[in-house]
């Protein structure tokens, strides 16, 4: 009985998402999912159901809001959040600039 598997073979999840492409996006959501923790520890306790981190790319962190008002309460105070998330999280060395969107 031959025991080779060709690409078209059914491969177990877990083996899938440890390779290239797949690899990539996992880790990327799961340093989202860290900077989203640091954030609401950073936060005033109200903030911490209304927003989240949704990507950084570049000198950008983008920061998602449930709403309007959230998300003016976060571009006023965006200058703080990116000095206290530095202290947190060397890898936001380069980013100069938080840009916040409204989750529709």
């Amino acid at each position: 009985m031959n025991t080779q598997y060709s690409k078209l073979d059914p491969q177990r999840i877990g083996d899938c998402l440890k390779q290239g492409a797949l690899q990539r996006i996992v880790e990327k959501a799961q340093f989202l999912m860290l900077l989203t923790e640091h954030l609401v520890a950073v936060l005033e306790p109200e903030f911490k159901a209304h927003c989240q981190v949704m990507n950084i790319e570049g000198s950008t962190l983008t920061i998602a809001a449930h709403n309007a008002a959230w998300a003016t309460r976060l571009r006023y105070e965006s200058r703080n959040i990116l000095v206290l998330l530095k202290k947190r999280v060397p890898e936001l060395a380069g980013v100069t600039v938080i840009n916040v969107r409204v989750l529709l």
